[in-house]
């Protein structure tokens, strides 16, 4: 994730579980809120509290003698859980899955495909992943199904943008990464993204420079033009007709080794 500062501060997290993760059951629950971009939860039944501020989802539970935490579940995902907020999807009290920002407000849909009934829309920053808690939060997260975490446990360093302060001296210097044997490798999983990077008109500083957000971290990153990539062939072995065509427009043959400046 990458905030700014100012954003951090103003930012409030929440911990929700979609589902029980230890059961085969609760899987298409998670994986229906993740494929439509919403969060859910079960308590509170076929009851529709739209409109419903705090003390009428209390009275309708008292009412329909509903689970007593009903009230606090609802509460928490309809009133409490504000549009801007942040949702952390647990795995198990000690990782967590996916984050997303809420960016509706509460919708009762009763004709889903899965059995829960209540929703809110997200938008997933990451998901199907297994991070540790530890790097985030500094305790381990409750059973409850929905909560706020408190802020004097969250990890800023998770969240937050760094700003790196480059030396000059480092940027006038040039760098060299070697690939050895390019034409043996599976070119899709070397470069990925990063096959337009690294060509020098897209580089950092350039008027047509790009930059992809890293998939775990969500970090932004670039290729600054002091790094060069060298892939080098063997001399038994200089076919480049395995190379992927836009890999050999980018990098020049010399000799027995392939160069990108």
């Amino acid at each position: 994730m990458s905030l700014t500062q100012e954003e951090f501060n103003k930012a409030v997290f929440y911990k929700i579980s979609l589902g029980d993760s230890t059961k085969e059951e609760d899987k298409e629950i998670y994986d229906f809120c993740i494929s439509n971009n919403v969060i859910s939860i079960g308590f509170g039944d076929s009851t529709d509290f739209t409109g419903k501020d705090e003390s009428q989802v209390n009275e309708i539970v008292t009412q329909k003698k509903l689970d007593p935490y009903t009230s606090q579940a609802i509460n928490y995902f309809k009133n409490y859980l504000k549009s801007g907020n942040y949702v952390m999807v647990s795995f198990g009290n000690s990782y967590i899955r996916a984050l997303g920002k809420v960016i509706g407000e509460y919708e009762y849909k009763p004709d889903t495909e899965i059995r829960y009934k209540h929703f809110r829309k997200v938008d997933w920053i990451f998901k199907d992943v297994e991070i540790p808690v530890a790097e985030f939060y500094q305790k381990n997260l409750s059973q409850q199904t929905i909560y706020k975490l408190k802020s004097e446990y969250i990890i800023p360093e998770f969240f937050v943008r760094r700003t790196k302060q480059v030396d000059s001296s480092i940027q006038q210097k040039k760098f060299v990464l070697v690939i050895d044997e390019i034409n043996r490798g599976n070119v899709s999983s070397v470069f990925g993204e990063l096959i337009t990077l690294v060509e020098p008109s897209k580089r950092s500083g350039t008027p047509e420079a790009l930059e992809v957000v890293l998939p775990y971290s969500k970090e932004r990153f670039n290729v600054p033009s002091n790094v060069y990539i060298i892939g080098t062939m063997n001399t038994a072995d200089r076919s480049i007709e395995s190379l992927d065509t836009a890999l050999r427009r980018r990098f020049s043959l010399k000799k027995w080794c392939l160069i990108l400046g």
